[in-house]
């Protein structure tokens, strides 16, 4: 599993481009992995990613879920960064955001 805190850091450096060069692909692979630990803010960081398409394709569904997430582990932003979104998706996609989220939260599958 790892450590979350470790984790959301090294994702942090990537997502800025400190230490290392800017990488936003390893930056979402290493939010989710904080965010799979339990890491609010990796799952808060992780929405911003997904909202606003770093690393990856744009979703506001999944970035959606990813906020409801880090809201229920008492990340103020994340409630903010909700009502921000919020009207771009429909009642519907809202009720399915953190199944989404959580699909893509999985580990990866090892290669053999």
């Amino acid at each position: 599993a790892g450590d979350k805190l470790g984790q959301s850091r090294l994702a942090w450096c990537f997502e800025m481009g400190v230490g290392v060069k800017q990488n936003h692909k390893q930056a979402r692979r290493w939010y989710s992995a904080a965010a799979r630990a339990g890491d609010g803010w990796a799952s808060y960081y992780l929405g911003r990613m997904y909202r606003d398409g770093k690393g990856g394709a744009k979703n506001l569904v999944v970035a959606y879920g990813l906020f409801e997430k880090a809201k229920k582990k008492r990340i103020r932003q994340a409630g903010q960064a909700l009502t921000k979104i919020a009207g771009k998706i429909s009642a519907a996609q809202k009720k399915q955001a953190v199944n989404a989220a959580n699909k893509v939260l999985k580990p990866p599958k090892r290669k053999r």
